[in-house]
């Protein structure tokens, strides 16, 4: 992705996909197939990048260090080796931050003469809010920080919510009380993404994705303890979890069969067994009839009556770009669906498929609920919804002098 020559024309630089949030910049000459290098092993998400006038730098964004930010790391001339070869033989790079003196900054482009760099600054705030189910009262914040607050989750006696939050500077996962109030962090991981939090049937305990080793992983935190364990450990993405509903398995998706599918393990850890040829997220439905999962570049709700059973299309949404944004409830499947300007919440019928508006989300912006991300969690009790809700969205061109040891 987002290829950029160098000002020599003869290499070029780019980002390669890795997995669900995982990029890594590499640099190729542009007539020889094949010769590349990678620059960059952090496994983490990239917002742009450039190369210095001199073609002796690469300037990028990253999330490495959990919040986006520029960086610089020097680029050595294609070796006659393979990239495979080279990478293996010669260590990476530390790359060096650049001190800008914001947060959120992305898409770095050098001047030609090198002195000056333009980069753009990302402002978004995310906050939780709380939607009635049975009343037409107008959502209202619930969970507020300067930072971003999203993610959240509530347990099954209602008492306390657990959330990502980035108010540390960091995410991490917090709990806070039923009514929002007093927010413990309850993780400290400083420096990595964190997905997902659920809690499981009895209220004992959390899983949630997290990436502080290049690759999303299933984690278990003990929420009166405070003991946190890794579920998986292999090299391929595994995140998303969700429990069953005697909560002795773990729905999760992972690529480790070549793409996304869904999977499950034994809470407490242990084999895993694919249960589906491809999805994204998975959740068993509260009738016990069977799972509901979500496909990749697929709008749609699909259900899955028992294991090897053909998967059948359940709801026409959530869209593509929505494929966590729907939740399970007692008589049917919450959905969200943008149409019109209007981001609603609407309820697919388990027995007749039929489907209700429940309520209205936002009135004038299909942006004010997040895409990509598990935005919605019922109350216990279905009368209420918690979910994300983007209040500020901005962007800022900022223009910065460089010292001359990041030029």
């Amino acid at each position: 992705n987002t290829p950029v020559f160098a000002p020599d024309s003869r290499r070029v630089a780019f980002a390669r996909v890795l997995g669900e949030e995982a990029h890594e910049l590499y640099v190729g000459e542009v007539m020889e197939r094949g010769q590349e290098v990678r620059v960059t092993d952090d496994s983490r998400v990239l917002a742009g990048h450039d190369w210095t006038p001199d073609g002796q730098h690469l300037v990028f964004s990253s999330n490495r260090s959990g919040r986006f930010g520029l960086w610089t790391v020097p680029v050595a001339e294609t070796p006659p080796q393979t990239a495979a070869v080279f990478v293996d033989a010669v260590s990476l790079p530390e790359p060096r931050w650049i001190e800008t003196g914001l947060s959120d900054a992305r898409q770095p482009s050098m001047a030609a003469e090198g002195h000056r760099m333009l980069f753009a600054q990302d402002q978004r705030d995310t906050n939780l809010w709380m939607a009635s189910l049975q009343t037409t009262d107008v959502a209202r914040p619930f969970i507020q920080s300067t930072r971003r607050d999203e993610r959240g989750h509530v347990s099954p006696d209602g008492r306390r919510i657990a959330f990502v939050s980035e108010r540390s500077g960091y995410p991490e996962l917090w709990l806070a009380d039923r009514d929002g109030q007093h927010p413990v962090q309850a993780t400290r991981f400083e420096g990595t993404t964190l997905d997902a939090p659920r809690w499981s049937p009895d209220g004992r305990r959390l899983a949630f994705s997290a990436r502080p080793d290049g690759h999303i992983d299933v984690f278990l935190l003990d929420v009166d303890s405070g003991l946190l364990r890794q579920l998986t450990t292999a090299s391929s993405d595994d995140g998303l979890p969700r429990w069953s509903r005697d909560g002795e398995r773990l729905y999760f998706t992972s690529n480790q069969s070549g793409q996304w599918a869904i999977w499950s393990m034994p809470a407490e850890g242990g084999p895993m067994i694919q249960e589906t040829e491809d999805g994204l997220v998975a959740e068993e439905r509260s009738d016990g009839r069977g799972l509901l999962f979500t496909r990749p570049d697929s709008a749609g709700l699909w259900w899955r009556p028992e294991p090897g059973a053909a998967p059948q299309r359940f709801a026409e949404h959530p869209g593509e770009h929505d494929w966590a944004n729907w939740t399970v409830g007692t008589s049917g499947a919450y959905v969200l669906r943008r149409v019109g300007g209007r981001v609603t919440l609407d309820l697919v019928d388990y027995e007749t498929g039929a489907v209700r508006t429940v309520t209205t989300l936002a009135e004038h912006s299909e942006r004010a609920v997040p895409w990509g991300q598990a935005s919605l969690a019922l109350l216990p009790d279905e009368t209420h919804l918690l979910f994300t809700r983007t209040d500020s969205y901005n962007g800022d061109l900022w223009l910065i002098d460089l010292p001359d040891n990041e030029r």
